[in-house]
């Protein structure tokens, strides 16, 4: 096998290992029998915890969804915490000042979204906590689907499944192949695929999230692996949010690769915690992303540099053949190249130039619309 040969194989190993995980995957949750849950009498009650900052368009909708009698699980609170918002969102909490399930904590000092969450577990009584954003539309029923599951003792945190089409099962490929990837190890293990928008743990299993870290779904996560419990993703439990190819743009690329970087350089003692098939798990899924967009054009620029004779037509029509599906799927080569390059950026400013803010900026609606 001539050097280009072995440099061409080498460029697409991510791929091959992508392949290679999805097919174990994919065996394993075959091979899995399905596990039905029991019908319950009465749900546990939860305390329900959403961090408000300017969410003035956001935060009613989102409170009356969860109060209301369909949503409603007996004995529980939601507990709100809005730290530094400089729009409406403290009237509109004050409007719920005779609802004695909702609990607020109104600070007007800025608080990062870990620090609010803290906060708020401290004031909880119930011992499941679900966590919530403002902005994503939940599926009716989605709440009590996630509580449901804690009827398993080994399961210590329940996730649900984002789409991008808003109160639909539908979804953009990335996304879809994601959510099934996570439900197919949800049956075999655990999932490593956690959703901010809502999501749910045991009190006894949340530990306070250290304020260094920006993403408290992914602290939470590797937390409960690494005390051996479950983490799974329930598929009737359903949030959407705006499309995939829209929401997730540069800045939203570059503060979750900052994070994903800050996590591991922080936190790698809790990741020596987790099992051998959770750590090899969580490496695929959150982290071959950023070893691709180095690793690919490194070996292509080598192989290139040695091919010789017919070895360069093979280059030729490689280019041409995947080139061809551009114009067909022009917004998600587009996306493709946005991710890598933003991706790339982002390492280097980390590693190099020390840009390690914790800060996590509102998302832009307007730039979504």
């Amino acid at each position: 096998m001539s050097d280009f040969s072995t440099l061409l194989i080498l460029t697409f190993l991510p791929i091959f290992i992508v392949g290679l995980f999805l097919s174990a995957v994919q065996i394993r949750a075959k091979r899995a029998s399905e596990i039905e849950l029991r019908k319950i009498d009465r749900l546990p009650p939860v305390s329900i915890i959403i961090c408000a900052l300017n969410e003035d368009q956001n935060i009613k909708k989102k409170l009356d969804f969860l109060f209301s009698d369909s949503e409603w699980i007996e004995g529980s609170e939601v507990i709100v915490v809005c730290a530094g918002s400089e729009d409406g969102t403290p009237e509109i909490l004050n409007s719920y000042e005779t609802n004695k399930t909702l609990k607020t904590i109104v600070i007007e000092e800025k608080l990062s979204k870990v620090q609010c969450i803290n906060k708020a577990v401290l004031k909880s009584k119930n011992n499941v906590l679900v966590f919530s954003d403002c902005r994503q539309e939940i599926v009716h029923g989605s709440v009590a689907q996630i509580v449901k599951n804690f009827q398993f003792n080994d399961v210590g945190l329940v996730s649900s499944v984002l789409v991008d089409d808003v109160l639909s099962s539908k979804s953009s490929v990335i996304r879809a192949i994601i959510n099934w990837c996570s439900i197919s190890m949800s049956k075999t293990g655990s999932a490593v695929t956690v959703y901010g928008g809502l999501y749910a743990m045991r009190k006894a299993i949340f530990t306070p999230i250290p304020e260094e870290i920006m993403m408290d779904d992914l602290y939470n996560t590797i937390n409960t692996l690494s005390q051996g419990s479950r983490v799974i993703m329930e598929p009737k439990a359903i949030i959407s949010d705006y499309h995939l190819l829209k929401y997730f743009k540069k800045e939203r690329i570059n503060r979750s690769t900052r994070g994903l970087l800050n996590f591991m350089h922080k936190q790698n003692g809790l990741l020596k915690r987790l099992s051998w098939k959770d750590r090899i798990n969580f490496l695929v899924v959150k982290y071959l992303r950023i070893f691709t967009v180095f690793w690919v054009p490194v070996f292509l620029f080598y192989a290139v540099m040695n091919m010789r004779g017919f070895e360069e037509w093979i280059v030729i029509w490689g280019a041409v053949v995947l080139t061809i599906p551009y114009f067909i799927f022009k917004k998600e080569y587009e996306f493709i190249g946005l991710v890598a390059f933003t991706t790339m950026v982002t390492v280097f400013d980390y590693l190099f130039n020390k840009k390690r803010s914790v800060h996590w900026e509102e998302l832009e609606i307007d730039d979504l619309e």
